[in-house]
Protein backbone atom coordinates (compact mmCIF):
# COMPACT_ATOMS: atom_id res chain seq x y z
CA UNK A 1 0.00 0.00 0.00
CA UNK A 2 1.43 3.76 -0.98
CA UNK A 3 1.76 5.94 1.77
CA UNK A 4 1.93 8.75 -0.38
CA UNK A 5 1.42 9.88 -4.21
CA UNK A 6 3.58 12.50 -5.93
CA UNK A 7 1.83 15.69 -7.12
CA UNK A 8 3.46 16.73 -10.54
CA UNK A 9 4.75 19.98 -10.72
CA UNK A 10 8.32 19.83 -10.52
CA UNK A 11 10.66 21.41 -7.53
CA UNK A 12 7.86 21.79 -5.10
CA UNK A 13 8.70 22.07 -1.78
CA UNK A 14 9.28 18.10 -0.59
CA UNK A 15 6.24 19.05 1.60
CA UNK A 16 3.94 19.84 -1.02
CA UNK A 17 5.28 17.37 -3.48
CA UNK A 18 3.19 14.74 -2.10
CA UNK A 19 -0.36 13.51 -1.74
CA UNK A 20 -0.83 11.52 1.57
CA UNK A 21 -2.52 7.79 2.50
CA UNK A 22 -6.42 8.87 3.57
CA UNK A 23 -6.31 12.46 2.01
CA UNK A 24 -8.42 14.35 0.17
CA UNK A 25 -7.15 17.19 -2.39
CA UNK A 26 -8.83 20.02 -4.19
CA UNK A 27 -6.97 22.06 -7.03
CA UNK A 28 -8.42 24.55 -8.58
CA UNK A 29 -6.99 25.81 -12.40
CA UNK A 30 -8.38 28.31 -14.73
CA UNK A 31 -8.73 26.93 -18.05
CA UNK A 32 -9.68 23.54 -18.93
CA UNK A 33 -6.85 23.58 -20.79
CA UNK A 34 -4.48 24.18 -17.91
CA UNK A 35 -6.42 21.41 -15.79
CA UNK A 36 -5.66 18.63 -18.65
CA UNK A 37 -1.94 19.33 -18.30
CA UNK A 38 -2.37 19.27 -14.86
CA UNK A 39 -3.83 16.31 -14.64
CA UNK A 40 -1.65 14.75 -17.17
CA UNK A 41 1.70 15.33 -15.18
CA UNK A 42 0.07 14.19 -12.12
CA UNK A 43 -0.55 10.79 -14.16
CA UNK A 44 3.35 11.03 -15.48
CA UNK A 45 4.83 11.55 -12.20
CA UNK A 46 3.27 8.36 -10.67
CA UNK A 47 5.45 5.21 -10.69
CA UNK A 48 4.66 2.19 -12.66
CA UNK A 49 3.47 0.20 -9.38
CA UNK A 50 0.82 2.72 -8.32
CA UNK A 51 -2.68 1.93 -8.85
CA UNK A 52 -4.53 4.87 -10.15
CA UNK A 53 -7.98 5.38 -11.69
CA UNK A 54 -9.84 8.72 -13.33
CA UNK A 55 -13.11 9.71 -13.08
CA UNK A 56 -14.01 12.70 -15.07
CA UNK A 57 -17.23 14.26 -16.40
CA UNK A 58 -16.09 14.76 -20.26
CA UNK A 59 -17.85 12.36 -22.59
CA UNK A 60 -14.00 11.13 -24.00
CA UNK A 61 -11.24 10.97 -20.87
CA UNK A 62 -8.95 10.13 -23.64
CA UNK A 63 -9.22 13.84 -24.15
CA UNK A 64 -8.11 14.47 -21.02
CA UNK A 65 -4.92 12.32 -20.33
CA UNK A 66 -4.06 12.96 -24.16
CA UNK A 67 -0.70 10.92 -25.76
CA UNK A 68 1.33 9.51 -22.25
CA UNK A 69 4.06 7.30 -22.16
CA UNK A 70 4.51 3.92 -19.77
CA UNK A 71 2.67 0.61 -19.59
CA UNK A 72 0.75 1.50 -16.75
CA UNK A 73 -0.81 4.37 -18.12
CA UNK A 74 -1.96 2.74 -20.86
CA UNK A 75 -4.34 0.47 -18.64
CA UNK A 76 -5.20 3.22 -16.71
CA UNK A 77 -9.28 2.52 -15.48
CA UNK A 78 -11.29 5.35 -17.19
CA UNK A 79 -14.39 6.13 -15.68
CA UNK A 80 -17.04 8.56 -16.89
CA UNK A 81 -20.16 10.26 -15.32
CA UNK A 82 -22.82 12.67 -16.27
CA UNK A 83 -22.08 16.06 -15.95
CA UNK A 84 -25.16 16.81 -13.65
CA UNK A 85 -26.09 17.44 -10.50
CA UNK A 86 -27.34 14.28 -9.18
CA UNK A 87 -24.26 12.25 -10.41
CA UNK A 88 -22.10 14.66 -8.64
CA UNK A 89 -23.93 14.12 -5.71
CA UNK A 90 -24.12 10.92 -5.84
CA UNK A 91 -20.35 10.16 -6.43
CA UNK A 92 -18.34 9.59 -3.49
CA UNK A 93 -20.90 6.73 -2.57
CA UNK A 94 -20.04 5.63 -6.42
CA UNK A 95 -16.19 6.01 -5.21
CA UNK A 96 -16.25 3.42 -2.99
CA UNK A 97 -17.11 0.59 -5.50
CA UNK A 98 -13.70 1.55 -7.63
CA UNK A 99 -11.80 1.91 -4.76
CA UNK A 100 -13.00 -0.62 -2.26
CA UNK A 101 -10.93 -3.75 -3.78
CA UNK A 102 -7.32 -2.11 -3.32
CA UNK A 103 -6.12 1.43 -2.53
CA UNK A 104 -5.33 3.66 -5.03
CA UNK A 105 -5.03 7.29 -6.37
CA UNK A 106 -8.13 8.53 -7.85
CA UNK A 107 -8.53 11.90 -9.58
CA UNK A 108 -11.87 13.46 -10.41
CA UNK A 109 -11.79 15.81 -12.80
CA UNK A 110 -15.25 18.29 -13.43
CA UNK A 111 -16.04 21.62 -14.61
CA UNK A 112 -16.61 24.35 -11.55
CA UNK A 113 -20.00 24.78 -13.49
CA UNK A 114 -21.20 21.56 -12.39
CA UNK A 115 -19.67 22.02 -9.17
CA UNK A 116 -21.70 24.92 -9.11
CA UNK A 117 -25.26 23.07 -9.66
CA UNK A 118 -25.03 21.92 -5.48
CA UNK A 119 -26.15 24.42 -3.05
CA UNK A 120 -23.29 25.73 -1.17
CA UNK A 121 -24.91 23.97 2.20
CA UNK A 122 -24.85 20.63 0.37
CA UNK A 123 -20.60 20.78 -0.24
CA UNK A 124 -20.15 20.22 3.73
CA UNK A 125 -21.99 17.09 3.17
CA UNK A 126 -20.47 15.77 0.31
CA UNK A 127 -17.08 16.55 1.43
CA UNK A 128 -17.77 13.95 4.58
CA UNK A 129 -18.54 11.34 2.54
CA UNK A 130 -15.76 11.84 0.63
CA UNK A 131 -13.66 11.81 3.59
CA UNK A 132 -15.62 8.54 5.18
CA UNK A 133 -14.87 6.66 2.00
CA UNK A 134 -11.33 7.83 1.44
CA UNK A 135 -10.26 7.06 5.30
CA UNK A 136 -12.19 3.44 4.98
CA UNK A 137 -10.43 2.65 1.71
CA UNK A 138 -7.06 4.02 2.60
CA UNK A 139 -7.12 6.00 -0.40
CA UNK A 140 -5.85 9.18 -2.01
CA UNK A 141 -8.37 11.24 -3.37
CA UNK A 142 -7.17 14.63 -5.67
CA UNK A 143 -10.24 16.65 -6.98
CA UNK A 144 -9.28 18.95 -10.34
CA UNK A 145 -11.71 21.62 -10.34
CA UNK A 146 -11.45 23.89 -13.56
CA UNK A 147 -13.50 27.11 -15.57
CA UNK A 148 -15.73 29.85 -14.59
CA UNK A 149 -16.89 29.89 -11.74
CA UNK A 150 -13.81 28.33 -9.48
CA UNK A 151 -13.65 31.70 -7.22
CA UNK A 152 -17.03 31.12 -6.03
CA UNK A 153 -15.93 27.23 -5.24
CA UNK A 154 -13.20 28.67 -3.44
CA UNK A 155 -15.25 31.24 -1.18
CA UNK A 156 -17.18 27.64 -0.11
CA UNK A 157 -13.80 25.83 0.27
CA UNK A 158 -11.65 28.21 2.37
CA UNK A 159 -13.07 26.68 5.74
CA UNK A 160 -13.25 23.19 5.23
CA UNK A 161 -9.25 22.20 5.86
CA UNK A 162 -10.37 19.74 7.91
CA UNK A 163 -12.15 17.83 5.31
CA UNK A 164 -9.20 18.09 3.01
CA UNK A 165 -5.84 17.81 3.25
CA UNK A 166 -4.79 20.30 0.65
CA UNK A 167 -6.47 23.08 -1.08
CA UNK A 168 -5.09 25.32 -3.94
CA UNK A 169 -4.94 27.17 -7.25
CA UNK A 170 -3.48 27.49 -10.55
CA UNK A 171 -3.90 29.86 -12.65
CA UNK A 172 -2.48 32.69 -14.91
CA UNK A 173 -1.54 36.28 -13.22
CA UNK A 174 -0.36 38.95 -15.72
CA UNK A 175 2.24 36.84 -18.14
CA UNK A 176 2.80 33.38 -15.70
CA UNK A 177 1.23 31.46 -14.34
CA UNK A 178 1.01 31.21 -10.51
CA UNK A 179 0.29 28.12 -8.13
CA UNK A 180 -1.27 29.41 -4.87
CA UNK A 181 -1.21 27.13 -1.84
CA UNK A 182 -4.42 27.65 0.44
CA UNK A 183 -3.10 24.77 2.84
CA UNK A 184 -1.13 21.29 2.11
CA UNK A 185 -0.98 18.65 4.79
CA UNK A 186 2.64 17.22 5.02
CA UNK A 187 3.90 14.19 7.20
CA UNK A 188 4.67 17.18 9.96
CA UNK A 189 2.42 19.11 9.70
CA UNK A 190 0.55 22.05 7.19
CA UNK A 191 2.28 24.22 5.17
CA UNK A 192 0.02 27.38 4.57
CA UNK A 193 -0.39 30.43 2.19
CA UNK A 194 2.60 29.93 -0.30
CA UNK A 195 2.64 32.20 -3.58
CA UNK A 196 4.66 30.15 -6.68
CA UNK A 197 5.51 31.45 -9.82
CA UNK A 198 5.56 28.43 -12.69
CA UNK A 199 6.98 28.09 -16.14
CA UNK A 200 5.56 25.93 -18.46
CA UNK A 201 7.64 22.54 -19.60
CA UNK A 202 8.22 21.76 -23.18
CA UNK A 203 6.71 18.15 -22.49
CA UNK A 204 3.93 19.34 -20.76
CA UNK A 205 3.10 21.20 -17.65
CA UNK A 206 5.22 23.17 -15.34
CA UNK A 207 8.41 23.48 -12.81
CA UNK A 208 8.45 26.62 -10.77
CA UNK A 209 10.45 29.41 -12.24
CA UNK A 210 14.19 30.65 -11.46
CA UNK A 211 12.87 33.86 -10.74
CA UNK A 212 10.09 32.88 -8.40
CA UNK A 213 9.33 34.71 -4.90
CA UNK A 214 8.06 32.47 -2.56
CA UNK A 215 5.25 33.67 -0.68
CA UNK A 216 5.28 37.09 -2.40
CA UNK A 217 2.78 39.79 -1.20
CA UNK A 218 -0.58 38.22 -2.32
CA UNK A 219 -1.55 34.44 -1.19
CA UNK A 220 -4.27 32.20 -2.23
CA UNK A 221 -6.63 33.76 0.41
CA UNK A 222 -6.83 37.46 -1.61
CA UNK A 223 -10.15 38.78 -1.85
CA UNK A 224 -11.06 36.55 1.55
CA UNK A 225 -13.57 38.41 3.77
CA UNK A 226 -13.46 36.98 7.07
CA UNK A 227 -15.20 38.99 9.93
CA UNK A 228 -16.86 38.77 13.05
CA UNK A 229 -20.74 38.26 12.96
CA UNK A 230 -22.41 41.50 13.98
CA UNK A 231 -20.09 43.77 11.94
CA UNK A 232 -22.68 43.09 9.50
CA UNK A 233 -25.60 44.52 11.44
CA UNK A 234 -27.74 41.25 11.18
CA UNK A 235 -26.86 40.87 7.85
CA UNK A 236 -25.69 37.55 6.11
CA UNK A 237 -22.90 37.43 4.12
CA UNK A 238 -22.63 39.44 1.40
CA UNK A 239 -21.05 36.80 -0.98
CA UNK A 240 -19.40 33.53 -1.07
CA UNK A 241 -16.16 35.44 -0.52
CA UNK A 242 -17.39 36.47 2.89
CA UNK A 243 -17.41 33.78 5.97
CA UNK A 244 -18.72 34.86 9.63
CA UNK A 245 -17.64 34.05 12.86
CA UNK A 246 -19.15 34.38 15.92
CA UNK A 247 -16.41 35.81 18.01
CA UNK A 248 -13.01 37.73 17.95
CA UNK A 249 -11.27 35.09 18.95
CA UNK A 250 -12.64 32.19 16.22
CA UNK A 251 -11.77 34.83 13.77
CA UNK A 252 -8.49 35.01 14.79
CA UNK A 253 -7.39 31.62 15.27
CA UNK A 254 -8.67 31.17 11.41
CA UNK A 255 -6.77 34.40 10.12
CA UNK A 256 -3.93 33.39 11.91
CA UNK A 257 -3.25 30.54 9.22
CA UNK A 258 -4.20 33.52 6.10
CA UNK A 259 -1.75 35.50 4.49
CA UNK A 260 -3.59 38.37 2.09
CA UNK A 261 -7.54 37.97 3.39
CA UNK A 262 -9.21 40.97 4.95
CA UNK A 263 -10.10 40.07 8.64
CA UNK A 264 -12.87 42.55 10.50
CA UNK A 265 -13.07 42.68 14.37
CA UNK A 266 -15.58 44.05 16.29
CA UNK A 267 -15.05 46.26 19.33
CA UNK A 268 -18.41 46.49 21.77
CA UNK A 269 -16.71 48.30 24.33
CA UNK A 270 -13.58 49.92 26.24
CA UNK A 271 -12.82 47.00 28.27
CA UNK A 272 -12.28 44.73 25.34
CA UNK A 273 -9.56 46.69 23.80
CA UNK A 274 -6.47 45.28 25.63
CA UNK A 275 -7.61 41.62 24.79
CA UNK A 276 -8.17 42.60 20.88
CA UNK A 277 -4.81 44.31 20.73
CA UNK A 278 -3.48 40.64 21.80
CA UNK A 279 -5.16 39.27 19.50
CA UNK A 280 -4.64 41.30 16.53
CA UNK A 281 -0.83 41.33 17.20
CA UNK A 282 -0.72 37.54 17.35
CA UNK A 283 -2.41 37.27 13.85
CA UNK A 284 -0.24 40.42 12.33
CA UNK A 285 2.82 38.77 13.53
CA UNK A 286 1.55 34.93 11.98
CA UNK A 287 -0.19 36.18 8.95
CA UNK A 288 2.22 39.03 8.12
CA UNK A 289 2.05 42.16 6.40
CA UNK A 290 -0.46 41.03 3.63
CA UNK A 291 -3.28 40.12 5.59
CA UNK A 292 -6.03 43.40 5.96
CA UNK A 293 -7.30 43.72 9.97
CA UNK A 294 -9.88 45.94 10.25
CA UNK A 295 -11.41 46.73 13.79
CA UNK A 296 -15.36 48.24 13.74
CA UNK A 297 -16.76 50.25 16.55
CA UNK A 298 -19.87 48.58 17.59
CA UNK A 299 -21.03 51.11 20.27
CA UNK A 300 -19.05 54.33 20.98
CA UNK A 301 -15.96 53.43 23.44
CA UNK A 302 -13.26 54.15 21.53
CA UNK A 303 -10.92 56.94 22.65
CA UNK A 304 -8.27 58.43 20.67
CA UNK A 305 -5.34 56.17 22.45
CA UNK A 306 -7.66 52.85 22.28
CA UNK A 307 -7.62 53.53 18.32
CA UNK A 308 -3.61 54.23 18.13
CA UNK A 309 -3.23 51.21 19.98
CA UNK A 310 -5.08 49.22 17.96
CA UNK A 311 -3.30 50.48 14.74
CA UNK A 312 -0.14 49.96 16.68
CA UNK A 313 -1.04 46.26 17.63
CA UNK A 314 -1.68 45.51 13.82
CA UNK A 315 -4.83 46.97 12.24
CA UNK A 316 -4.99 49.06 9.24
CA UNK A 317 -8.17 50.49 10.09
CA UNK A 318 -10.68 51.53 12.96
CA UNK A 319 -14.16 52.42 11.80
CA UNK A 320 -15.62 54.66 14.10
CA UNK A 321 -19.11 53.64 15.54
CA UNK A 322 -20.96 56.71 13.26
CA UNK A 323 -20.10 55.57 10.42
CA UNK A 324 -23.01 53.50 8.55
CA UNK A 325 -22.52 49.98 7.23
CA UNK A 326 -22.38 51.31 3.82
CA UNK A 327 -19.54 53.66 4.72
CA UNK A 328 -17.95 51.07 6.80
CA UNK A 329 -18.03 48.76 3.35
CA UNK A 330 -16.35 51.84 1.29
CA UNK A 331 -13.85 52.13 3.64
CA UNK A 332 -12.89 48.07 3.47
CA UNK A 333 -12.37 48.80 -0.12
CA UNK A 334 -10.24 50.85 0.55
CA UNK A 335 -7.42 49.45 2.10
CA UNK A 336 -7.77 46.34 -0.25
CA UNK A 337 -4.38 46.08 -2.14
CA UNK A 338 -2.29 47.39 1.19
CA UNK A 339 0.08 46.47 3.30
CA UNK A 340 0.80 47.08 6.89
CA UNK A 341 3.53 49.11 6.60
CA UNK A 342 4.12 50.03 10.50
CA UNK A 343 7.19 48.62 13.26
CA UNK A 344 5.08 45.89 14.54
CA UNK A 345 6.51 45.89 18.53
CA UNK A 346 7.94 43.39 20.05
CA UNK A 347 6.06 43.28 23.51
CA UNK A 348 2.43 43.85 23.14
CA UNK A 349 1.88 44.06 27.08
CA UNK A 350 4.42 46.71 27.55
CA UNK A 351 2.81 48.89 24.82
CA UNK A 352 -0.65 47.88 26.18
CA UNK A 353 0.97 48.73 29.43
CA UNK A 354 2.18 52.33 28.08
CA UNK A 355 -1.00 53.22 26.50
CA UNK A 356 -3.44 52.56 28.36
CA UNK A 357 -1.88 52.39 31.95
CA UNK A 358 -4.56 53.11 34.30
CA UNK A 359 -7.09 50.07 35.32
CA UNK A 360 -9.13 52.56 37.44
CA UNK A 361 -12.26 54.35 37.04
CA UNK A 362 -15.13 56.29 39.16
CA UNK A 363 -15.11 58.38 42.47
CA UNK A 364 -11.77 58.73 43.79
CA UNK A 365 -10.61 61.09 47.08
CA UNK A 366 -8.99 64.24 46.03
CA UNK A 367 -5.05 63.19 46.84
CA UNK A 368 -5.60 60.19 45.14
CA UNK A 369 -7.22 61.58 42.61
CA UNK A 370 -3.94 64.19 41.61
CA UNK A 371 -1.80 61.38 42.24
CA UNK A 372 -3.76 59.03 39.67
CA UNK A 373 -3.95 61.55 36.74
CA UNK A 374 -0.37 63.04 37.24
CA UNK A 375 0.88 59.24 36.97
CA UNK A 376 -0.74 58.62 33.71
CA UNK A 377 0.39 62.08 32.27
CA UNK A 378 4.00 60.81 33.38
CA UNK A 379 3.65 58.36 30.55
CA UNK A 380 5.93 58.27 28.04
CA UNK A 381 4.40 56.16 25.41
CA UNK A 382 1.00 58.38 24.87
CA UNK A 383 1.25 61.17 22.81
CA UNK A 384 2.20 64.91 24.40
CA UNK A 385 -0.89 67.08 25.17
CA UNK A 386 -3.13 64.00 24.04
CA UNK A 387 -3.18 62.21 27.36
CA UNK A 388 -6.81 63.39 28.65
CA UNK A 389 -8.89 66.42 29.64
CA UNK A 390 -9.30 67.70 33.08
CA UNK A 391 -12.84 70.16 33.98
CA UNK A 392 -13.81 71.66 37.25
CA UNK A 393 -17.59 71.94 37.32
CA UNK A 394 -19.76 73.82 39.13
CA UNK A 395 -23.68 72.61 40.02
CA UNK A 396 -26.29 74.63 40.16
CA UNK A 397 -27.51 76.65 43.16
CA UNK A 398 -29.52 74.21 45.22
CA UNK A 399 -26.98 70.92 44.30
CA UNK A 400 -24.51 70.09 46.27
CA UNK A 401 -21.64 68.29 44.81
CA UNK A 402 -21.29 65.17 46.20
CA UNK A 403 -25.52 65.21 45.12
CA UNK A 404 -24.20 66.01 41.55
CA UNK A 405 -21.90 63.31 41.59
CA UNK A 406 -24.50 60.79 41.44
CA UNK A 407 -25.47 62.27 38.38
CA UNK A 408 -22.04 61.10 36.74
CA UNK A 409 -21.71 57.58 35.07
CA UNK A 410 -18.07 56.65 34.40
CA UNK A 411 -17.51 53.65 32.24
CA UNK A 412 -14.15 53.57 30.75
CA UNK A 413 -10.65 53.17 32.47
CA UNK A 414 -9.09 55.66 32.94
CA UNK A 415 -12.42 57.80 33.68
CA UNK A 416 -11.81 59.42 37.13
CA UNK A 417 -14.08 62.09 39.24
CA UNK A 418 -13.47 63.66 42.71
CA UNK A 419 -15.44 66.79 44.63
CA UNK A 420 -14.38 69.63 46.43
CA UNK A 421 -16.91 71.90 48.63
CA UNK A 422 -18.16 74.16 45.21
CA UNK A 423 -16.85 71.96 42.01
CA UNK A 424 -16.77 68.95 40.29
CA UNK A 425 -13.68 67.78 39.22
CA UNK A 426 -13.57 65.11 36.28
CA UNK A 427 -10.70 63.49 34.05
CA UNK A 428 -11.24 61.91 31.11
CA UNK A 429 -8.78 59.91 30.20
CA UNK A 430 -7.26 60.07 26.72
CA UNK A 431 -9.88 62.36 25.67
CA UNK A 432 -9.28 64.63 22.37
CA UNK A 433 -10.54 68.32 22.90
CA UNK A 434 -12.72 67.67 19.76
CA UNK A 435 -14.96 64.58 21.58
CA UNK A 436 -15.26 66.46 24.18
CA UNK A 437 -19.36 66.90 23.70
CA UNK A 438 -19.53 63.12 22.78
CA UNK A 439 -17.71 62.68 25.54
CA UNK A 440 -20.06 64.17 28.21
CA UNK A 441 -23.05 63.19 26.83
CA UNK A 442 -21.99 59.87 27.80
CA UNK A 443 -21.34 60.50 31.42
CA UNK A 444 -24.16 62.59 32.73
CA UNK A 445 -27.82 61.71 31.39
CA UNK A 446 -28.83 65.84 31.21
CA UNK A 447 -27.27 68.52 29.45
CA UNK A 448 -24.21 69.93 31.19
CA UNK A 449 -25.98 72.80 31.25
CA UNK A 450 -29.16 71.76 33.03
CA UNK A 451 -26.94 70.28 36.37
CA UNK A 452 -24.06 72.78 35.81
CA UNK A 453 -24.01 76.61 35.89
CA UNK A 454 -20.10 77.23 34.81
CA UNK A 455 -17.33 74.80 33.39
CA UNK A 456 -13.34 74.73 33.16
CA UNK A 457 -11.55 73.04 31.06
CA UNK A 458 -7.65 72.02 30.37
CA UNK A 459 -5.99 69.57 28.09
CA UNK A 460 -2.46 70.61 28.18
CA UNK A 461 -0.13 68.64 29.80
CA UNK A 462 1.17 71.57 31.88
CA UNK A 463 -1.62 73.14 32.58
CA UNK A 464 -3.75 69.96 33.81
CA UNK A 465 -0.45 69.70 36.62
CA UNK A 466 -0.58 73.14 37.65
CA UNK A 467 -4.54 72.77 38.36
CA UNK A 468 -4.14 68.96 39.95
CA UNK A 469 -2.12 70.91 42.53
CA UNK A 470 -4.52 73.58 43.40
CA UNK A 471 -6.88 70.87 43.74
CA UNK A 472 -4.64 69.24 45.97
CA UNK A 473 -3.96 71.65 48.14
CA UNK A 474 -7.74 73.08 48.74
CA UNK A 475 -8.94 72.83 52.25
CA UNK A 476 -11.11 69.83 52.93
CA UNK A 477 -14.60 69.36 53.15
CA UNK A 478 -15.40 70.20 56.97
CA UNK A 479 -17.64 67.28 57.77
CA UNK A 480 -17.82 65.25 55.02
CA UNK A 481 -15.70 62.00 55.03
CA UNK A 482 -13.30 61.43 52.12
CA UNK A 483 -14.14 59.59 48.97
CA UNK A 484 -13.24 56.00 48.55
CA UNK A 485 -10.75 54.77 45.91
CA UNK A 486 -12.32 53.09 43.45
CA UNK A 487 -10.17 49.74 41.60
CA UNK A 488 -11.61 48.24 38.67
CA UNK A 489 -12.57 45.73 39.55
CA UNK A 490 -15.08 46.85 42.34
CA UNK A 491 -17.22 48.96 39.71
CA UNK A 492 -19.51 47.39 37.63
CA UNK A 493 -19.98 49.10 34.06
CA UNK A 494 -23.22 50.94 34.00
CA UNK A 495 -26.16 50.45 31.35
CA UNK A 496 -26.76 53.79 29.66
CA UNK A 497 -29.52 55.32 31.13
CA UNK A 498 -33.05 54.92 29.38
CA UNK A 499 -34.34 57.35 26.95
CA UNK A 500 -37.22 59.71 28.41
CA UNK A 501 -40.36 58.34 26.60
CA UNK A 502 -42.41 61.36 25.33
CA UNK A 503 -46.40 61.66 25.06
CA UNK A 504 -47.96 60.82 21.97
CA UNK A 505 -51.09 63.23 21.14
CA UNK A 506 -54.30 61.31 19.90
CA UNK A 507 -57.23 63.07 18.25
CA UNK A 508 -61.02 61.61 19.92
CA UNK A 509 -63.62 61.46 17.13
CA UNK A 510 -66.85 63.14 18.03
CA UNK A 511 -69.53 61.00 19.15
CA UNK A 512 -72.76 62.70 17.60
CA UNK A 513 -76.95 61.24 18.73
CA UNK A 514 -75.85 59.80 22.12
CA UNK A 515 -79.03 60.18 24.14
Amino acid sequence: MALSFPFGIAHLWDELSVMQARGGYWVNVDTQENARQLCRQVLRMQPENNPISLICSENDPDVVIGELPGAALRRLPLYTFPAEAKALRHLPRDLWKIIARRPSLVIIYFPAALALQLPADEWVEWLKQLRQVINKAGSTVLIICHGTGINKIKGQLMSQHRLLFGFASLAHEVERPAYQVAWWAADLGIITNQSFTLRPLPEGGWTLHEEQQIGGQHGGDEGWYLAERSVLEGAPPLSSQWQLFDDNTLLAQRGAVLQAATLIFALHSNQEVPALAREIHQVRRQGGNGLKIAVREMTSSLRYTDEKLLQASGANLVVPHAASLSAFLTLLEGIQGSRYARPLPDDIDRLIAGMRPMQVRGPMARLPFCNTVDTLLASSLLPEDARGILLSLRPVPGLLPRQALSLCTLRRDGDLVTVDAHHLHLFLSNCRLADLEIALRSVFPLPVTDAFTSRREWHEDTAILEQLHRIAQDAPDSEEPPLPVTETDSVAASAPAPERRLPTPLTLPMVEGTP
